[in-house]
């Protein structure tokens, strides 16, 4: 069995500990299970999965206005919640790499030409 899909079974087949778990925290039910110390290793497993979770960033205005309002764009949806930190500094990652890409050569270019004059 692959990573992939054990990780998938893990993840489905753990979907009983996590309803008991957040049953017994709110104290709307008993636990189906007897093992505690199964349910931790259970949940143990779970917690990095879960915190590691990689959902598509949302793609914040990064087509509108120079690189400044594209910036500027993605830091006004982090300071209102939009979107995460951490979305935010994938964003801006993606639009650096498009700047080196696109308007680094040109401006080199640019002043390649302003010092032969």
């Amino acid at each position: 069995m692959s990573v992939k899909k054990l990780r998938s079974k893990l993840i489905t087949d753990a979907v009983q500990v996590i309803e008991d778990i957040i049953g017994e925290a709110s104290g709307k039910r008993q636990s189906a299970l007897v093992d505690k110390e199964y349910q931790k290793m259970v949940w143990d497993a779970l917690v990095p999965i879960i915190q590691q979770a990689d959902n598509p960033t949302p793609l914040a205005k990064l087509t509108d206005g120079d690189i400044t309002q594209r910036v500027d764009a993605v830091l006004s949806e982090v300071a209102c919640g939009a979107i995460t930190p951490d979305e935010g500094k994938k964003l801006i990652g993606l639009l650096q790499a498009g700047f080196d890409i696109t308007e680094l050569p040109k401006l080199i270019e640019r002043l390649s030409d302003l010092e032969k004059t």
